[in-house]
């Protein structure tokens, strides 16, 4: 956190001039700004986003790119809640693909492969802090 908020502060010779810092979100939405506060960057929320917490959560808020990706159906079978209100997708991943013809989700594997296929714009529209992210990108 000092790194960042040295570079933010201009007091670096990195030559960054959109800092950003992506944070792991493994905690809930609603403790964010107390995060912040705990890293003593809340000055700087403009610059942090906070991720998902695994890739996964992803992947489930896209039930066409597995159904394709593992065969028609699969999707029958995710959680009927937004995907990061979803405690472990991997392991959620791993229980529904576990009988399919590719086999059980492997994130080595399967993962850079759905990542590749997942469409930005819903992921975007689905996931907040990652639209936040590419909006100020774009400035």
């Amino acid at each position: 956190m000092d790194k960042f908020r040295t570079i933010v502060n201009g007091k670096s010779d990195l030559g960054c001039e959109k800092p950003f810092l992506l944070i792991d979100l493994d905690k809930q939405e609603n403790e964010i700004q107390k995060d912040l506060e705990t890293y003593k960057i809340s000055e700087h929320s403009e610059f942090v986003c906070y991720m998902v917490q695994e890739m996964e959560a992803w992947f489930l808020s896209q039930p066409q790119l597995l159904d394709n990706f593992y065969g028609a159906g699969i999707s029958s079978r995710l959680p009927k809640k937004h995907p990061k209100l979803v405690n472990d997708p991997v392991r959620e991943l791993e229980n529904i693909t576990k009988q399919t013809p590719k086999g059980l989700y492997h994130k080595i594997r399967h993962g850079a492969i759905l990542l590749n296929k997942l469409d930005p714009t819903k992921l975007i529209n689905d996931f907040p802090e990652l639209k936040r992210f590419v909006e100020n990108l774009k400035k």
